[in-house]
């Protein structure tokens, strides 16, 4: 009975240390947001806030309205998540899986890379070529194809070249 009381009062004092030391600018202490909005004052730390260039969408539709491009969602997909990134050039994306299979569909009016993804040869988008299917080994396959001046590309994991190019032909026709 004597240890808990002990213990209640050491937790007690802790805690009143703690309240004391923010209180004194001992220790940096997150300031109360809506406190600083209601006297315009702030701790003199400067608070820039870049928006966030992603923008989750609710379909394949609202990404070809956003960036002029043609996206379609595949039939029997799952875990489908549709975004646009916004910046100097927009682009779309569509996420999704079938069987187990990881896809990444991406559309964007320029010639740079737009896959995303890095590897030791280089940015994969800057590597391959236009129609053309890269297997990057352990089930990973990636191509990229142009529609005028929109690029698109489809990065595949845990799939094989079969069911890889099926998808692609999807997209592409």
């Amino acid at each position: 009975m004597k240890f808990k009381r002990i213990a209640g009062l050491a937790a007690a004092a802790l805690l009143a240390l703690s309240c004391v030391s923010c209180s004194a600018g001992k220790i940096d202490c997150p300031a109360d947001e809506s406190s600083i909005h209601q006297s315009g004052e702030s701790s003199g730390k400067e608070n820039t806030q870049i928006p966030n260039p992603m923008t989750e969408v609710a379909s394949a539709d609202e990404i070809n309205s956003r960036i002029d491009c043609f996206i379609k969602s595949l039939d029997g997909s799952e875990e489908e998540k549709y975004t646009v990134f916004s910046g100097e050039t927009e682009l779309g994306e569509y996420r999704f899986s079938v069987d187990g299979a990881e896809y990444v569909l991406r559309a964007a009016k320029t010639a740079g890379d737009i896959s995303g993804v890095y590897t030791a040869e280089g940015l994969l988008g800057d590597i391959v070529e236009p129609d053309t299917v890269k297997d990057c080994g352990e089930g990973v396959f990636y191509e990229k194809w142009f529609d005028g001046d929109m690029q698109y590309s489809l990065y595949g994991s845990n799939t094989v070249a079969a069911d890889f190019d099926t998808v692609a032909f999807f997209f592409k026709n």
